[in-house]
């Protein structure tokens, strides 16, 4: 007697299920995936690049800063840092000083003094004109464009200048592109663990370029989030 095989059948409940789980797989509209990896642990700039989240002035590329040198009135000047982040000063020579805070900057130079034998060096830098820095924000969010800032800000930050992601927006996929060393790198973050203080709120530089996935992502938007060469991926998974 031949063994009878039952087929199992879609209810009208389960077919719509499946159908919805097939269309996730297939769009990868409201998951994480894609080949950039999540958790970087080296999404941040070098130590001499990487400012502390204070209320102190952070310095970039063609700002002008106020330096004084009490012991060595000299040494007082009005500077502007140049288009590679550096300052030139006697004594000392070529300081890099883009996006260092003041203080951080007023120390390096206090150090630098100290080794050319200026005893106890008391040194003070203030930033008297800023340059603002840009942040470009597309994808999936209300208002895409070019955005000023003119100190740190979070992800979340600079998502609220495009004023959010829009209704089309995947919201677990948001990847932030980072020039380190002149090479570019990539980082996806999930904005909804973000959201829920189970992950921090990266902190966003002048000229990243942050680029939120979703279901109308253009056609060019969306080669570039498959396209990374795995050379500029960031470790970490």
């Amino acid at each position: 007697m031949h063994e009878r095989r039952v087929l199992p059948i879609l209810t009208p409940l389960r077919a719509p299920v499946l159908a919805l789980a097939l269309m996730g797989l297939v769009s990868g509209c409201a998951t994480r995936g894609g080949p950039v990896p999540y958790n970087a642990t080296d999404f941040t700039l070098p130590d001499s690049q990487r400012p502390d989240i204070s209320d102190a002035g952070i310095i970039g590329k063609l700002d002008t800063l106020t330096i004084q040198v009490y012991q060595l009135p000299d040494l007082n000047r009005e500077i502007q840092v140049d288009r590679e982040g550096n300052i030139a000063m006697p004594l000392i020579g070529t300081l890099h000083a883009d996006g260092l805070t003041t203080p951080q900057l007023s120390q390096l130079i206090t150090d630098k003094l100290a080794d050319r034998y200026v005893r106890s060096p008391s040194v003070q830098v203030s930033l008297k004109s800023a340059i603002a820095k840009q942040i470009v924000v597309e994808g999936s969010v209300t208002r895409p464009g070019v955005f000023e800032t003119r100190g740190q800000t979070t992800l979340l930050g600079a998502l609220a200048m495009a004023a959010g992601p829009n209704d089309t927006a995947n919201i677990h996929r948001v990847v932030v592109f980072r020039y380190i060393g002149g090479k570019r790198h990539a980082a996806a973050f999930d904005l909804g663990t973000i959201r829920k203080g189970l992950e921090p709120d990266p902190v966003i530089y002048g000229n990243d370029t942050i680029v939120v996935d979703g279901s109308k992502l253009t056609r060019a938007y969306r080669d570039l989030l498959q396209a990374i060469p795995l050379l500029y991926i960031f470790k970490g998974f």
